[in-house]
């Protein structure tokens, strides 16, 4: 996993919510704002990376979440 700048660089293996702990700290619930940056990685239905995919990165407020709050596709 590489980071630069603005975008980030998945490694083989990886998926949309590892890549979104690695690039918010541990936030994977970000995962959602990750795809909707990337509509054209996600419209090729991409759940696990090959590496070498190019993500944009979007800014996103990464205030501590409430408690017990998880990614939607875990409730």
């Amino acid at each position: 996993m590489i980071m630069s700048g603005w975008a980030y660089v998945a490694s083989a293996g990886e998926t949309w919510d590892s890549a979104a702990m690695a690039i918010y700290d541990g936030d994977e619930i970000r995962a959602a704002e990750l795809m909707c940056a990337n509509p054209v990685i996600q419209l090729s239905g991409k759940t696990v990376f090959s590496g070498g995919e190019r993500l944009r990165v979007p800014v996103v407020d990464t205030r501590e979440a409430e408690s017990g709050e998880s990614a939607p596709w875990r409730r």
